[in-house]
């Protein structure tokens, strides 16, 4: 690539075939260590803890740390740790245990713990929740904003959990078929439509949802056409209007609390922002039921 000339000059050069790694790893090395430093010199720190499976099928564990350093608070990834055997409270209790044993960390000072809903996890007795309250009494367990809400999900109306699953069907009955889909990719490029493409609801991405019903109420017309050549049981509802307020609602309220939510997470975001955005939310909701329910 170089030449010939240049040969004899990349032979002087003082490289080996792990010089890279090698160097990757030092600065992991050193990068671990000053977050240790650091939240061993916090008069308190707070971890986050999250277990879940990746596309290979293997459990990974991450902890966030959220500590002091220099009266600024500071978040940064304190583990990430490949379960190999079992997942249980007991199991996970152990690995963040001996990670603090090891780097000399004081349990007395974690003020606080966020995890999901998982029975492993929040358990209170044989759960990480209930161990770490055995080590540290007086912390503050709290349980991660979006799986909250996407408990709440659960709790909605029947109508509205039909609908929610009849949405899904519909965008499925699409996505499923790359004929379909290419089908009607055409279908919305002819009729000038903002969107061309439709999103995949998943259970577990609860932010998606609103993105979903969004784009499905947006695109209402372009299925009407589309269903008109194919047929589909539920192809019906895009015929009825209270489907389609129902629909509208949804988008709408998913939407504003996905908003909430991308507003809750910030690497530096404090209690006073939180608790101001979320009492702006109660005040919303407060003052759209009081419209709603106002005589015309």
């Amino acid at each position: 690539m170089f030449g010939e000339d240049n040969v004899q000059k990349i032979k002087n050069n003082p490289l080996s075939n792990s010089i890279v790694s090698r160097r990757i790893k030092y600065m992991s090395v050193d990068i671990e260590t000053t977050i240790n430093e650091r939240i061993k010199k916090s008069p308190f720190f707070s971890i986050q803890v999250d277990e879940s499976t990746d596309v290979s099928d293997l459990s990974i564990l991450l902890v966030t740390a959220r500590y002091l350093n220099v009266n600024e608070l500071e978040e940064n990834l304190l583990l990430c740790y490949l379960l190999s055997k079992r997942c249980t409270g007991e199991d996970i209790f152990n690995v963040i245990q001996g990670y603090i044993c090891e780097n000399e960390m004081d349990w007395t000072k974690c003020c606080g713990a966020c995890t999901d809903g998982g029975k492993s996890t929040s358990g209170c007795y044989k759960g990480l929740r209930g161990r770490i309250k055995i080590v540290v009494p007086h912390v503050t367990w709290s349980l991660c904003c979006i799986h909250r809400q996407s408990l709440a999900v659960k709790s909605l109306p029947d109508s509205l959990k039909e609908l929610l699953n009849q949405s899904v069907k519909v965008v499925n009955f699409i996505k499923a078929s790359s004929t379909n889909t290419q089908l009607f990719k055409f279908l919305c490029g002819d009729m000038g439509s903002l969107h061309t493409t439709l999103l995949l609801h998943a259970e577990v991405r609860w932010l998606f949802r609103g993105h979903v019903l969004t784009r499905l109420f947006e695109l209402r017309h372009e299925f009407l056409m589309f269903f008109e050549d194919h047929s589909f049981t539920l192809s019906s509802k895009f015929y009825e209007s209270e489907w389609l307020k129902q629909l509208a609602y949804l988008s709408d309220i998913f939407l504003e609390i996905n908003k909430l939510n991308l507003g809750l997470q910030n690497h530096y975001i404090t209690i006073f922002k939180v608790t101001d955005k979320i009492k702006s939310m109660i005040t919303k909701l407060n003052f759209w039921e009081s419209y709603i329910k106002k005589p015309v």
